[in-house]
């Protein structure tokens, strides 16, 4: 047998069935011309196949990571960058889909707006950074007394919305009453120049067909009606 037909097979094992080919071919024809082609060919195509190879998890990588920075930028899109809390636009879409599903099965939701009062005269008397501080601590404690599939947005400026799926109105009403006390208690760590801080909340509860404007629009003038009554309550829709 020649050199050629004794040396170390250069085929993987993916490739077993022609390598076997090759080998018998190496027996057979010895230093034939087109058995060292054949080599050569075979040489040059696992190399390419190496190349693929490493191209297509290469593809793979850069796919994952489109995925996780697709995945990211559609959090910031419906995120508040302040609190952490979802933003306007994705509890509307979240609204969205309550509505419907309160056409379809039924279901009443609630919906409870929150304004922080006399929010300006903390930003006036220490600065915007005690505010957005505020802002923050009331976020966090709030969070604290929600279920986990309720949907809580920052609305605009120092107000807050709140959905709260398929609940009963005696359970939405006792839920604004905790949160009203919960941010009687906030703390504002760093800042202890701001000792009080009060809430109004504005409460409806839908059980009827509607569109999501009219449903912000019915809690928002219940929030409205908590001002005029003296702020630090909760007033009901209706």
């Amino acid at each position: 047998m020649t050199e050629r037909s004794t040396r170390a097979p250069i085929f993987r094992v993916a490739d077993t069935h022609v390598v076997q080919r090759l080998e018998r071919a190496s027996e057979q024809f010895g230093d034939h011309p087109l058995v060292a082609e054949l080599e050569w060919l075979a040489h040059q195509y696992q190399r390419l196949e190496a190349r693929l190879d490493k191209i297509t998890m290469m593809s793979d990588r850069l796919q994952s990571q489109v995925l996780d920075m697709n995945k990211v930028l559609q959090e910031q899109a419906i995120s508040d960058p302040l609190t952490g809390l979802m933003n306007r636009n994705g509890l509307l879409d979240r609204l969205n889909a309550e509505c419907a599903r309160l056409i379809r099965e039924h279901t009443a939701f609630g919906l409870l707006m929150l304004d922080l009062d006399h929010f300006k005269a903390i930003n006036d008397a220490f600065g915007h950074h005690a505010g957005d501080q505020v802002l923050i601590a009331v976020a966090a404690t709030l969070r604290q007394h929600m279920r986990p599939y309720d949907v809580f947005s920052r609305w605009g400026g120092e107000e807050f919305l709140l959905l709260v799926p398929a609940v009963e109105r005696s359970a939405l009403e006792e839920l604004a009453r905790r949160l009203l006390e919960a941010v009687r208690q906030v703390s504002v760590p760093g800042v202890p120049e701001v000792s009080e801080v009060r809430v109004s909340i504005g409460l409806y509860y839908c059980d009827q067909p509607e569109s999501p404007s009219d449903s912000v629009r019915k809690a928002d003038i219940a929030l409205y009606r908590a001002k005029e009554a003296g702020r630090d309550q909760v007033v009901t829709f209706g």
